[in-house]
């Protein structure tokens, strides 16, 4: 088959044949139009699959073919299931066998769970009037939670009378954005839900036209992203290098370390009065301006044992070792003496006869060397892995002023990516 970019050239490939074979008993083929070879369905055909077809919207990127059809074969046997993918969503196409399990997707039904979203049905059979009233009244739910699911908040949408929620997904990282599109079903229960009040995760959701701007970071119309009051200031740089840095670990680069008290404690800044209070007593004792803190930080602690268990393990090693070598040197220096003497008391004239004994020695020798630079070699690993494991350590304690770490900005968008609103739209 083959697909040309005007009427001309496709007529003009018609004319001319194509010759393959020896010249004894040439074959030739010629072009001939999709519509010759197989006729186009009638209009009626067309129709009566439509009814048999649904068209399922909303699919995220990462499903697929097989998940939509385990989801929607509990409405009938499924001849046909076609994917398109529709910019940061995809679209299924799905024929039945018999259109008997669809009929509420017409009246009652107009979207389905599929995994933690829900996705938007419509048949294929469905007239263009009767989309276009599925848009009519339409709100938008904002000040979601980061990463809220269409899932989480279905039991609210549906008491109120939603029909269908639809939440976008930032383009740069495709988490959910913190809104969510609900189509009603008429003016008045579309009026009636803006009147209600609700909250999850501790986070108040506020109602707005579905064409109102809100911030992506708060949910609040009254500012967008860029001016939010609770935005974390970054340089331009950090904002967009900061995933590359932690996702490919390049040289020079350290992603900070985090203990269980630091997650804990996300998002709170360390006191610098604090830290030089730790430094003066620390002095005036003595000792470590970090005893407190190891005592009081079971992390830390735990960090301090595992280091002291692996220096204990090295030095094990390492006098292993020694007393190795030292051994295989006496053996290997006694060797030659012993061959000497032996030469000596069978005279001048005698030769001395090596033994297999000696081979059987000499290749014990060899294998033992062997092992001990296997040995060095390890040591040599565990001592990267030491340096390795104390640099993170110590920028854990005292920061590193070269590392960067991603943080509850990479739910929100940057202020150079723009989304496209009108996703919700069928």
């Amino acid at each position: 088959m083959a697909t040309f970019t005007c009427l001309e050239d496709m007529h003009t490939a018609l004319q001319i044949p194509i010759v393959f074979g020896n010249e004894e008993s040439p074959n030739s083929v010629v072009f001939q139009k999709i519509e010759d070879i197989k006729s186009p369905l009638s209009e009626d055909t067309q129709n009566d699959i439509k009814r048999h077809t649904l068209q399922v919207i909303d699919i995220p990127l990462n499903l697929k073919a097989a998940s939509v059809c385990a989801r929607f074969k509990r409405y009938g046997e499924i001849m046909r299931l076609t994917m398109r993918t529709r910019g940061l969503f995809q679209h299924a196409y799905i024929e039945y066998s018999s259109p008997d399990g669809l009929a509420h997707f017409y009246t009652s039904s107009w979207s389905d769970t599929l995994g933690h979203d829900i996705v938007r049905v419509l048949p294929l059979a469905l007239p263009q009037e009767e989309r276009e009233k599925r848009q009519l009244y339409c709100f938008k739910l904002a000040s979601l939670p980061p990463n809220t699911q269409s899932v989480d908040i279905v039991k609210y949408i549906t008491s109120i009378g939603g029909k269908t929620c639809f939440i976008p997904r930032n383009p740069s990282n495709y988490k959910p954005l913190n809104y969510a599109y609900v189509n009603f079903e008429s003016e008045e229960i579309q009026a009636n839900a803006a009147l209600t009040e609700h909250s999850y995760k501790g986070h108040v959701l506020y109602w707005h036209t579905q064409d109102t701007p809100t911030c992506h970071r708060c949910g609040s119309a009254d500012h967008l992203f860029k001016s939010c009051p609770n935005k974390v200031e970054r340089s331009p740089c950090e904002n967009k290098l900061t995933k590359l840095y932690n996702c490919f670990r390049p040289a020079q680069h350290k992603k900070s370390p985090r203990s269980y008290a630091d997650a804990a404690k996300k998002g709170s800044k360390p006191n610098n009065n604090n830290k030089q209070q730790q430094l003066k007593n620390g002095t005036k004792k003595g000792g470590s301006i970090y005893d407190k803190s190891s005592k009081s930080n079971p992390a830390l602690s735990a960090q301090l044992e595992e280091f002291r268990k692996s220096l204990q393990e090295i030095s094990k090693t390492v006098t292993g070792f020694a007393n190795e070598i030292k051994a295989l040197k006496s053996a290997i220096n006694s060797a030659p003496q012993n061959s000497s003497s032996s030469s000596h008391n069978k005279g001048p004239n005698k030769r001395p006869h090596l033994t297999s004994s000696s081979d059987d020695n000499s290749s014990s020798h060899q294998e033992r060397l062997s092992g001990l630079e296997s040995g060095l070699s390890g040591i040599i690993k565990s001592i990267n892995s030491l340096t390795n494991f104390f640099s993170m350590f110590a920028d854990s304690q005292l920061g590193s002023e070269g590392s960067h770490e991603a943080d509850d900005d990479d739910d929100t968008l940057d202020d150079d990516i723009e989304v496209d609103d009108t996703e919700h739209l069928l």
